[in-house]
């Protein structure tokens, strides 16, 4: 027998949930269900039908292990969507221990790790010079007065890109090209992490997000840089030192509550 559930029907709710099945009012199983079709909802799938089975064996712990790396590593950077159950059984083989996804996700915490070491020792490998009197300069020098909030530029602002190219500093650290992407939205969120400790020490300094467009040569450029003043970057080398590469890899940002975290929402487990 199946359900069919009305445009009405909010499943990303608790309330909904206990409405259609008839839970009791403290049950887990709603509140699961409930995170689980917000989650869907966030990939643009959309719950329309339930069909009704006979209960079946509880999975085992083991079960439930598996399966929750291989959606973890499925979703991760939201760069893949699981389709099937065909995928999720892919999903969990390639996450048991020597799989090939694995193996992946470990060379890049060892990327991730070294990175952080020179972040550590002052080595900032992704600092950006922009070229004297090029469009670039000019755009940044305009967008970082407009977010500073300054008529003109401090002494101590330096700026970093996380370029894809084959001749940016990702290359010469060694992140291959497959990568990239990944490791600039964590330097992002590391970025953000600079923020929020910027933010609760009142520390002096300023760690703001740039989004650069200009014209050059008839072109119309775009890019992302991030501006550094006062205090921010020794900031990130204190937290490359309090953190591990796993630990920064797992910072989210959570747009609801605005702050950071370790999982989905920062308003469980805050950043230290």
């Amino acid at each position: 027998m199946s359900i069919q559930i009305g445009a009405a029907l909010d499943m990303a709710s608790t309330a909904g949930w206990k409405d259609l099945l008839g839970w009791s009012e403290d049950s887990d199983e709603a509140a699961a269900c409930a995170a689980f079709a917000a989650f869907l909802a966030s990939k643009g799938l959309k719950i329309a039908k339930i069909d009704q089975v006979p209960p079946a064996t509880p999975p085992s712990q083991d079960m439930i292990a598996a399966g929750t790396a291989a959606l973890k590593r499925a979703t991760e950077g939201q760069k893949r969507t699981l389709a099937s159950l065909d995928d999720l059984q892919d999903e969990i083989d390639a996450a048991k221990p020597g799989g090939k996804r694995q193996k992946s996700k470990e060379s890049s915490l060892v990327i991730l790790d070294r990175i952080l070491g020179a972040f550590q020792n002052g080595q900032h490998l992704d600092r950006f010079e922009p070229p004297s009197g090029s469009g670039i300069e000019k755009a940044i020098t305009q967008c970082a007065k407009r977010a500073l909030n300054l008529n003109s530029l401090p002494e101590d602002i330096a700026f970093s890109m996380s370029t894809l190219a084959d001749n940016g500093w990702m290359a010469t650290a060694g992140v291959p090209q497959n990568k990239r992407k990944y490791f600039a939205a964590t330097l992002t969120r590391l970025a953000l992490a600079v923020q929020d400790r910027l933010h609760v020490t009142r520390a002096s300094g300023a760690c703001k997000e740039l989004k650069l467009s200009w014209r050059e040569a008839g072109k119309v450029n775009n890019t992302t840089v991030w501006a550094w003043t006062g205090n921010a970057l020794q900031i990130r080398s204190q937290l490359s030192k309090e953190l591990t590469a796993a630990q920064v890899s797992q910072i989210r940002y959570c747009k609801a509550c605005a702050k950071l975290s370790w999982t989905f929402c920062g308003c469980s487990l805050p950043m230290p």
